[in-house]
């Protein structure tokens, strides 16, 4: 089955919203979909043309707060596409210069502002969000780092039609993916990001050609993502060995965790769980500085971190820290403001 606009020659236009490195696989299959930009050429080649992206605007980074601009508008800019930066899409000129594209798809991969029932009703054919999570499961901001966080054993990416709620449209296709023992949000990211870009460029002929019908999502099946705040990563050792290196895994790279010791904070990297080994100490108490690295007592088990970053000074490893600071015994103590124990 094909499009009316493939029948007659034309190309499906699509406009794509979008801003972090998560979103760069998909512009970038997108484009090489097209044929136009890339010298890969596919089944697609005469049926879709990027008309235009939006994203946020340059932002200060770095502690010199020094402008950066986001990784789509490199992107962009790279293959010359028509580029929008608005501060707000609810800017008259924002609404003008988008509407002016005439879209058939509004293509949303975290662009980061939630569209309004005006932009939603824009395209000709729909509006879809790539969404990092098997809906609906971890609707949010931040599905990666909470799949990882809940102790979830898998994962995947959602295309979905979007609707005004909070990722909450009908579903058009799902693909999963194991959370790995030793998987980051840092590391899963990349593998979601680049699935997601594979069964984007897949779904949208068949949605194009009228192939392929969204489901409507289990609503009373749904749970929470939130946005990240930095007191996510202060580590508590009050609860079981795998769920401290769960949250630990969750939250790395950003914010990381951190907890005291000796009242300064302490960023604890590459947290693990650590084979147990004799006796156990009490939650937060440091058992020892081996080749596993600094050794923590948790409420049933043990995490070890490879290496840490004491407040002011810079990484160092577990074995350079423990020569320096003869932790063995003392206790590492939970920020205040921290997660609840996960039930």
């Amino acid at each position: 089955m094909v499009s009316r606009k493939e029948a007659c020659g034309m190309k499906t236009r699509v406009v794509f919203m979008g801003t972090p490195d998560f979103a760069v696989p998909a512009l970038s299959a997108l484009l090489a979909s097209t044929g136009v930009h890339s010298t890969e050429r596919t089944s697609t080649d005469a049926v879709f043309e990027v008309v235009g992206v939006v994203t946020q605007p340059d932002r200060g980074s770095g502690r010199g707060r020094k402008l950066t601009p986001p990784p789509i508008k490199v992107l962009a800019q790279a293959h010359g596409i028509p580029l929008f930066q608005p501060e707000t899409l609810r800017a008259p000129e924002a609404w003008d210069a988008i509407a002016l594209l005439a879209p058939d798809f509004l293509v949303v991969v975290a662009y980061g502002e939630l569209l309004s029932p005006r932009y939603l009703a824009l395209p000709t054919i729909a509006p879809i969000n790539v969404h990092a999570s098997l809906l609906p499961k971890f609707r949010g901001a931040a599905p990666i780092h909470w799949s990882i966080a809940r102790g979830e054993a898998e994962t995947g990416v959602s295309i979905m039609r979007m609707d005004r709620g909070l990722d909450s449209g009908p579903v058009y296709r799902m693909a999963s993916m194991v959370i790995e023992a030793n998987d980051t949000a840092g590391s899963l990211h990349d593998r979601l990001s680049t699935l997601g870009a594979r069964l984007l460029v897949e779904t949208l002929p068949l949605i194009a050609s009228g192939a392929l019908v969204p489901s409507e999502q289990d609503h009373s099946k749904a749970t929470l993502a939130p946005m990240l705040k930095k007191s996510d990563g202060f580590l508590r050792f009050d609860q079981a060995a795998e769920r401290v290196s769960q949250h630990a895994r969750g939250m790395t790279p950003w914010p990381g965790v951190t907890c005291l010791f000796k009242e300064k904070r302490l960023k604890l990297l590459e947290v693990s769980l650590a084979a147990r080994m004799g006796g156990l100490g009490d939650p937060g108490q440091i058992l020892a500085v081996d080749e596993r690295g600094l050794v923590i007592a948790c409420k049933a088990g043990a995490v070890a971190a490879a290496a840490l970053q004491l407040e002011g000074k810079s990484r160092q490893s577990a074995a350079d820290f423990g020569r320096g600071y003869d932790p063995v015994g003392a206790h590492l103590q939970t920020i205040e403001s921290s997660p609840p124990e996960m039930v």
